[in-house]
């Protein structure tokens, strides 16, 4: 669909782009990993770990990550970029 709407509107110099974010540490995430811990009877640092391992990169996608990427695709920057699906989640290797 990105590329389809991206062909379609292109001649209305209109840009078409996915930014599809990972596990964003937040306050949604915060909850999970407490009530996680708390269910397996582990420490928060343990389920952190777990979330981290996930990830070839080895760390979090903070909102800001996502709020960058959106910045960028408005910008003159990205002006010849269309279509695209861009991920955002630290090379995400699997998920539960």
């Amino acid at each position: 669909m990105t590329k389809t709407l991206a062909m379609e509107l292109g001649k209305f110099n209109i840009r078409v782009n996915v930014i599809c974010p990972g596990t964003i540490k937040g306050n949604r995430m915060k909850r999970v990993i407490k009530d996680k811990a708390k269910f397996l009877k582990v420490s928060k640092k343990l389920i952190e770990k777990e979330f981290i391992s996930m990830t070839s990169m080895n760390t979090w996608v903070y909102e800001e990550d996502i709020g960058k990427m959106c910045s960028f695709l408005i910008s003159d920057d990205s002006l010849r970029m269309s279509g695209q699906i861009v991920s955002i989640d630290g090379d995400t290797l699997r998920m539960h």
